[in-house]
């Protein structure tokens, strides 16, 4: 999944080239047929073209509402861990003092349990981005040309 902000024009092209030329391709033979060969009974009138259109732009609102839900879920879980993990961070330098200790311990000790605890969590936060970017099996396709033009650059 590729999350930039900005993509380039070639980066685009790269992936849509393929359905560009089909699309040129076969958009080119009717053109042909009803100019060159003169087949005039391939003419639509434009109210079944017009109704189609409006029915897709009806369900194309639909998907982009729905995928702006989940990049909103996902921005609410991914701030609740931000805001949780600056909550431990706080707990751990308010907490672990001598004050609740069962044996007193130097600061240098306090701070070394401190640190342990502190790149622990760090550590975990980095296995679940590592997780979370793990390519899933729904999320490319073998008979995708551009999908196996990215596993191979990502040696997969």
């Amino acid at each position: 999944m590729y999350t930039k902000k900005n993509y380039s024009i070639g980066r685009m092209l790269s992936w849509t080239r393929r359905d560009i030329f089909l699309f040129f391709l076969f958009s080119t033979v009717p053109v042909i047929l009803y100019e060159i060969l003169d087949w005039k009974w391939l003419h639509l009138p434009w109210l079944p073209i017009g109704l189609v259109g409006t029915a897709l732009a009806f369900i194309i609102g639909f998907k982009n509402n729905a995928s702006y839900g989940r990049l909103w879920e996902a921005r609410k879980i991914y701030g609740g861990i931000v805001n949780a993990s600056r909550l431990l961070a706080t707990m751990v330098n308010d907490f672990i003092t001598n004050e609740y200790a069962i044996q007193d311990k130097t600061e240098e000790e306090f701070f070394e349990i401190k640190k342990t605890i502190i790149f622990r969590h760090v550590a975990w936060m980095t296995a679940l981005r590592h997780a979370l970017r793990i390519k899933k099996p729904w999320e490319t396709t073998i008979s995708n040309k551009s999908d196996q033009e990215v596993m191979k650059k990502m040696h997969i």
